[in-house]
């Protein structure tokens, strides 16, 4: 599969905001500001920021994926290896149709467990033609890609995560994944 660098993501030019981008930050700076405070958006959105400075794609993804569990998965001690990845997915799949309806929740919840199982497979060191396979499956060309749509998937559930209160996220709410599934 190789090492793919992606080109720097920062300029040496000046810098001209027009008036929506203005806006962008302040809509950013306001969702840095909702989640402070609630661990679980503070951890996630940390490794989020650290995978977005990742220049090697396959770290990016382990980023993105952990960020991704922070949010997804609770830690109870008792859950097994595959419970964690069903639970991976299907509530990856239920805030994904919540913030993104251009999917059927089996599409996202294929999407989500594959991207866990690619995660897996780089991390434990399996074969990288199995990750190409499963990214074509996917409808991807590459694992920049799939990074880019994550990402874009990951940024629109903060900004929904960050728009309710505190107590009424999935995570933190008694039964609020059981719910957000039946929506």
């Amino acid at each position: 599969m190789g090492i793919t660098r992606p080109k720097p993501k920062f300029t040496a030019d000046k810098v001209i905001l027009s008036n929506d981008d203005i806006d962008d930050l302040k809509k950013a700076f306001s969702v840095v500001k909702n989640i402070s405070g609630d661990n679980v958006l503070e951890r996630s959105f940390s490794r989020f920021l650290i995978g977005l400075d990742e220049l090697v794609s396959e770290e990016q993804i382990v980023d993105f994926v952990i960020a991704w569990e922070s949010l997804l998965q609770t830690v109870d001690g008792k859950s097994n290896k595959a419970e964690l990845a069903y639970r991976f997915s299907l509530n990856g799949a239920a805030i994904l149709c919540e913030v993104d309806n251009n999917r059927k929740f089996t599409e996202a919840q294929t999407l989500m467990k594959e991207v866990y199982n690619i995660r897996s497979a780089i991390v434990h060191g399996g074969d990288s033609s199995s990750i190409s396979k499963t990214l074509k499956k996917l409808g991807f060309d590459n694992l920049v890609n799939l990074n880019n749509e994550l990402a874009k998937l990951y940024r629109n559930v903060i900004f929904w995560l960050s728009g309710i209160e505190r107590q009424e996220r999935p995570y933190h709410k008694s039964f609020g994944w059981e719910l957000l599934l039946r929506k």
